[in-house]
């Protein structure tokens, strides 16, 4: 997204100082062209002159060779057959006496290019604007040109000048660097992000490797303990190992996913709950409680509750450990009879 922004705000401004340039370009030669007009005029008309070439060079050094622009603009004028250049320069002869047309045809060799709409222009005496190249090196040259008629003479007032300079002359160029330069920044930014959050990603996938090992481990040992443990969340049954299923006479199916409270008597349900909300203010808090079970058969079980909140797999659950005392407490409730039989006897 950032380099078609970037791409787009480029050819946004290049078009822009463009045609803000050609428009420039374009006022420049119509005054020129008025400026001839009047001096070719008052020439032809007025003094009645004939001698053509020499009047031709007359207008090039008044009105069009001051013309500069930036460092390598070009002002030129054509008559529909031929060129009118400096006598005093060491002006290509392959040149002399040729229209336009013909020669940028002979520069064609050298890599000129795009210049037929312009030649066109220059041969039927229209104005308009656009670019040609002359040389590769040199690049895009961008041109507006309009024509001079006085009587039967015609001749067409151009100027050029090379993309290049116009980009940077306008400041274009030093916004496209300036968007590159923000958009490469964004590029690396995103690119050490990208990185660090690989390197998390790799980091996060290993220790959750290890996490699923360790819980593997975990979840056998507990599953494998003589004892019964279940696991709850906001008090319904989330696990329970071997020895619980077969202590309660319930199937794992059968316990999984209803409430603790369901397997508990009316006491037990109320100590159970209370233990909870202790558990709940109190950080690592160990609730220690006596229950009495149903099982399945019908049979009560009694049990000691060791019970603590953690956290797992990000939420918090509630272990418990279960130790039967059914027994001992059958034993407890004998002897107990016993010790008052011998009291009473």
């Amino acid at each position: 997204l950032g380099i078609y922004f970037i791409v787009n705000e480029n050819r946004a401004v290049t078009r822009t100082a463009i045609s803000s340039y050609q428009q420039t370009e374009l006022e420049i030669v119509r005054d020129a062209a008025r400026s001839t007009r009047e001096y070719v005029y008052i020439q032809t008309v007025v003094l009645n002159r004939t001698d053509i070439g020499a009047i031709e060079q007359e207008v090039f050094v008044k009105f069009i060779a001051p013309i500069h622009l930036l460092d390598n603009g070009d002002a030129w004028i054509y008559a529909p057959d031929h060129v009118v250049f400096d006598l005093s320069s060491d002006f290509p002869d392959e040149y002399r006496g040729k229209s336009m047309a013909e020669i940028f045809a002979l520069q064609k060799n050298a890599g000129a290019s795009h210049y037929e709409e312009m030649t066109a222009d220059v041969t039927a005496a229209r104005e308009g604007s656009g670019y040609y190249i002359w040389l590769p090196e040199k690049g895009e040259e961008i041109a507006a040109w309009t024509p001079v008629t006085v009587g039967t003479y015609t001749w067409t007032i151009g100027l050029s000048t090379p993309l290049p300079e116009i980009l940077e002359a306008t400041g274009a160029t030093e916004t496209t660097r300036t968007s590159a330069l923000l958009l490469g920044t964004g590029i690396l930014i995103a690119a050490v992000l990208f990185l660090a959050w690989l390197r998390a990603d790799v980091r996060r996938g290993c220790f959750e490797e290890i996490l699923h090992d360790s819980e593997a481990r975990y979840s056998a040992m507990v599953n494998n303990a003589p004892g019964p443990v279940l696991t709850l969340k906001d008090g319904i049954v989330q696990y329970i190992n071997d020895a619980g299923v077969r202590a309660s006479g319930y199937s794992r199916e059968e316990i999984i996913g209803r409430s603790i409270l369901d397997f508990l008597d009316d006491d037990s349900r109320k100590v159970t709950t209370a233990a909870a909300k202790i558990r709940a203010g109190t950080p690592d808090h160990i609730s220690e409680y006596e229950v009495g079970f149903k099982r399945k058969d019908g049979h009560p079980l009694q049990l000691i509750v060791r019970a603590i909140d953690t956290m797992y797999a990000g939420e918090t659950v509630t272990l418990v450990i279960l130790v039967d005392i059914t027994d001992r407490k059958r034993a407890d409730e004998a002897l107990k009879m016993q010790k008052e039989m011998a009291s009473l006897m």
